[in-house]
């Protein structure tokens, strides 16, 4: 059974696109209006949730100014051991399953769940598949894509699903050894271990998802939009992980992605040794040195990798709109270990503006109970195996205050004057930006952003206090500017002043919260 032809009309009318300069997204049918990519992260929805629960989840996302969900078909957790809330495998054979052959029964919920979202202004970006089934991942496999089912479940989700972004990767690199933890365990050097490309398998989905979607003809000039989603670094010697960096040729990838994920060193004076499995001497120092993963990108530092992806330009030269698409979520540990703090809704806030502010074209939420949906009273969904099992039911934590932030930081962005002229800049900073970071600094990290032709210049403070600026390099060709403190946590803000240009000027923050300077140009 086909989806009816006006529910595919409707993702036709939301579809998203790279604007005109590359560095931001904008809808499709209006190529002058802003798309500011603001993402929840709901991999495990179509597994572990009936309708009711759906439905009380995307219409909380969308009231909170939520636009995109990212949710996965074939889910990683308890996939081939339970079937979806309505009994239905996601192909045909079930716990066995026969890639070659989609369950249809079970794609009726699916198409369900993305109707609804559309109705409410959100886009499903569908992951085909988690990537532990392409390269055995974390959890060792099982190992059952070829290129031939990867190709063919790529056309059949382009053909059911065209004009949603589409996520491949599923939290795994392209170059892997699913041996990896249990190498880490016995004291092995992981960075000498050998690796696998398996970046075949997902070209051959990729191109999949192309001829799929090209069977419908409602866009013209449409390109599909696809997403790398990479791992953190856990194999030193392989490249970096992003999109663009494991896939340097690939023409599909519309937008590139990291996930500065949920490490931070600070808070790591050392891995013990139930964890020595995630961990463990793979970098060849002692697994109680907190340098035992030095080459993970850090959550309080989600500027370095955004900043690399902006940098690094598609192969014909043009650049890409890039975003996080895997942060540090909110009330949920670090390292997803109970010794260790939670990220606070202040983290995820000054992580989310960090980002923005070092040119991503939007932000990815997460919290750890809902990605997963855990329910602890479930009888059919058991939680999830360690280390990353929730300690809190996912409907508690639909309010947190990190979600409500989100939202506010989209109604900031969307509201800037000359929104495509966004840009990442330092260089009108003079005072200390607390450049480069280090495991306890990387969160006090001072942005700056303006408008390209001196209409406003913006400085994220993390933790309030001065910062000196050049007015004359943040409002080039300006002789005047209007001065405002921006509340980032309920969005408010209040003139202070006016002054001129050219010359430097140091700015104080209202207290030692964090807070966005906004100066404005008069004339």
């Amino acid at each position: 059974m086909s989806r009816p032809a006006s529910a595919i009309a409707a993702n036709a009318a939301q579809a998203i696109q790279p604007s005109r300069n590359g560095r931001h997204l904008t809808l499709h049918a209006d190529p002058d209006k802003p798309f500011f990519w603001l993402a929840d992260t709901a991999w495990e929805l179509f597994h572990r949730l009936d309708k009711t629960e759906a439905e009380r989840y995307l219409r909380n996302r969308a009231a909170k100014g939520f636009n995109v969900v990212m949710i996965v078909l074939f889910a990683e957790h308890g996939q081939l051991d339970f079937p979806n809330r309505f009994g239905q495998w996601p192909f045909e054979g079930g716990s066995k399953p026969d890639l070659s052959k989609p369950n249809l029964v079970y794609y009726e919920f699916v198409d369900w769940v993305i109707e609804l979202a559309s109705s409410l202004g959100l886009r499903v970006a569908l992951v085909p598949t988690w990537g532990r089934y392409i390269n055995g991942g974390y959890y060792k496999g099982p190992f059952l894509f070829t290129d031939q089912t990867a190709y063919s479940f790529g056309k059949f989700v382009g053909q059911r699903y065209p004009y949603l972004p589409y996520i491949l990767g599923g939290d795994s690199n392209r170059f892997w050894n699913a041996d990896m933890r249990d190498a880490a365990a016995q004291g092995q050097d992981i960075s000498k271990l050998p690796m696998t490309d398996y970046g075949h398998l997902t070209e051959a989905m990729a191109r999949g998802l192309f001829e799929g979607e090209q069977t419908h003809s409602l866009l013209s000039s449409y390109k599909t939009f696809i997403i790398y989603h990479s791992a953190q670094i856990w194999l030193p010697q392989g490249p970096e992980s992003t999109g663009s960096a494991q896939f340097p040729d690939a023409d599909w990838l519309t937008m590139d992605a990291c996930q500065s994920g949920h490490y931070n060193a600070a808070s790591r004076p050392r891995v013990d040794e139930e964890e020595k499995g995630v961990a463990g001497s793979q970098t060849g120092v002692s697994s109680s040195d907190p340098r035992c993963l030095p080459h993970l990108w850090r959550a309080v530092s989600s500027y370095e990798p955004i900043r690399k992806m902006y940098n690094t330009p598609r192969p014909d030269g043009h650049p890409r709109p890039v975003v996080d698409l895997e942060a540090h979520y909110e009330n949920t540990r670090h390292w997803f270990r109970k010794p260790y703090p939670l990220w606070t809704a202040d983290n995820i806030r000054r992580g989310a503006w960090q980002g923005i502010f070092a040119g991503a074209c939007g932000y990815t939420y997460g919290a750890n109970s809902i990605w997963q949906m855990h329910n602890a009273e479930s009888s059919t969904h058991p939680p999830i195996q360690q280390p990353t099992t929730a300690f809190t039911n996912w409907n508690v934590e639909l309010d947190l205050a990190g979600a409500f932030m989100s939202g506010t930081a989209k109604r900031i962005v969307e509201s800037l004057p000359g929104y495509f002229e966004r840009i990442p800049d330092q260089s009108f900073i003079l005072s200390d930006t607390h450049e480069p970071a280090t495991d306890l600094a990387g969160e006090e990290l001072i942005s700056g952003m303006r408008e390209a032709n001196g209409q406003w210049a913006m400085v994220h403070l993390p933790f309030g206090g001065p910062v000196e600026l050049d007015l004359g390099k943040a409002l080039p060709g300006k002789t005047s500017w209007r001065g405002w403190w921006w509340d980032p946590r309920i969005g408010s803000r209040e003139t202070f002043g006016l002054g001129v240009t050219p010359g430097s000027k140091t700015f104080t923050a209202p207290d030692e919260q964090d807070w966005l300077l906004y100066l404005e140009a008069a004339l």
